[in-house]
């Protein structure tokens, strides 16, 4: 009888620990936070990029905060698709997410476009910026079916190459200027002629006598060693655009609960990295930058206010114009955010990043 009492008790706690296992494994959840979500993201800057940088950054951090069950794919230099449609792709979800520059989508996304008015703010700025209008700039990509992650890759200054250094606009005068986008009113505004070429080939259309010169980051100057087909390379003194990094809208819903929070914790990190990255990395390429080049001049802040005076407004003043009150709250916000942080640093303070 003891022998049969002690069998069934080994039963017994054989069937307890089968079912504890199976409860274990089948708790909601448990499968899915187990599982390897891969997200694909569309990009148009290249590799050697400091974007790139910026943006692994942030991969490996959600890496990091989600034990690796988040594979996000990079796809730089435009691989998937062209600069000028990734936005259409990821509303499309043709790629799961990217951080777009507006230049591309002035018509689409006006008031976001506001980001190319760089002559009012320093380096590191700009993704203080987005970051401090959160709210407002995730209202307007939820139109959109976009998700806006709350913050953007910071583009270093853009500056000049091409036959000789420009000092004055006269120096700009019967040359035609690759450009980003809308950028082609900036050059048009000093003089020369603006044409719109995407990063990838801004090389062959120096190389071939497409255009004299160009307009762009120093990032994409390293990238593409463009000091193989310009003499000179001009820089100003103004701050960089921000990119903004965004998730297709149906993909952001299907994840997991604890994958948001990560997004949201490392996206809440990003401000500050950017703001410390970008103003020791502009003075680095800029020493780089001068050494390849066979020229180089830096603007003097006077000269640098002179050709900025003739830029600044260019965006911000014809939407205005033409979406009245919300166009104009808006850019009070980002220019007040911008004197901030001039005021921040006249102080020794930092700015503030939310």
């Amino acid at each position: 009888m003891k022998q049969i009492f002690k069998f069934m008790f080994l039963q017994l706690i054989i069937v307890l620990i089968i079912v504890g296992g199976e409860s274990k494994w089948n708790v909601p959840g448990a499968a899915e936070e187990t599982k390897q979500i891969k997200i694909s993201w569309g990009e148009y800057a290249g590799a050697g990029d400091g974007r790139y940088v910026q943006y692994d950054y942030f991969i490996k951090r959600i890496a990091e905060e989600t034990k690796n069950r988040i594979d996000i794919k990079m796809y730089p230099g435009e691989q998937l698709v062209k600069s000028a449609q990734i936005y259409e792709a990821v509303i499309q979800g043709t790629v799961d997410m990217s951080a777009i520059s507006t230049a591309y989508y002035a018509g689409k996304l006006p008031l976001l476009a506001y980001q190319m008015e760089t002559g009012y703010w320093d380096n590191g700025d700009a993704g203080v910026i987005v970051s401090r209008l959160r709210k407002e700039i995730d209202e307007i990509f939820k139109k959109d079916g976009v998700k806006f992650l709350g913050w953007g890759g910071i583009l270093p200054p853009l500056c000049l190459v091409g036959p000789k250094t420009f000092r004055t606009f006269d120096d700009m005068k019967g040359l035609k200027f690759r450009t980003p986008g809308i950028g082609a009113a900036v050059i048009n505004a000093w003089g020369g002629t603006g044409v719109a070429i995407s990063n990838p080939e801004i090389y062959m259309a120096l190389q071939r006598g497409v255009v004299d010169g160009a307009y762009a980051t120093l990032d994409a100057w390293v990238t593409y060693h463009m000091w193989e087909v310009a003499k000179t390379i001009t820089f100003n003194r103004c701050g960089g655009g921000p990119t903004f990094a965004i998730m297709n809208g149906k993909k952001w819903e299907g994840l997991p609960e604890y994958v948001k929070n990560a997004f949201e914790k490392v996206s809440r990190e990003m401000p500050a990295w950017l703001y410390f990255y970008n103003r020791n990395n502009v003075e680095s390429l800029e020493k780089f930058l001068k050494s390849k080049f066979k020229m180089s001049y830096k603007l003097t802040p006077e000269e640098n206010k002179i050709w900025m005076e003739k830029q600044n407004g260019y965006i911000w003043k014809p939407a205005v114009k033409k979406y009245g009150e919300p166009a104009r709250v808006l850019w009070e916000k980002w220019a007040d955010i911008a004197k901030e942080c001039a005021n921040a640093r006249e102080t020794g303070d930092l700015p503030k990043f939310y």
